[in-house]
């Protein structure tokens, strides 16, 4: 039997749509365009700093920490990255 832990998943993309009537966030990952349910209790973090979702823009670098339901992914968290640097690849080597 699986756990919600198993189920548990991180995905990386870049914003499309935010719908903040719905609470849903259009997301491009890896070429395919994924919707996310965003549930009141979800963290949007935004430069270290916990912001309500209205601030996320089209084209801004997110990692969504998510949860597959039965007809959606239901985001735990959303990190937001800076600059076009996704969360989590800020060790990597930038071009200067």
């Amino acid at each position: 039997m699986l756990s919600v832990s198993d189920m548990h998943q991180r995905m990386a993309g870049v914003v499309c749509h935010v719908d903040t009537l719905a609470r849903e966030l259009h997301v491009c990952c890896d070429g395919q365009l994924m919707v996310f349910d965003l549930p009141p209790g979800c963290a949007v973090i935004l430069n270290g700093e916990r912001v309500k979702l209205r601030l996320l823009q089209p084209l801004d670098a997110v990692e969504i920490d998510c949860v597959p339901d039965r007809n959606c992914l239901t985001a735990h968290s959303v990190r937001v990255g800076w600059r076009g640097v996704v969360p989590g690849e800020e060790s990597r080597t930038s071009p200067t």
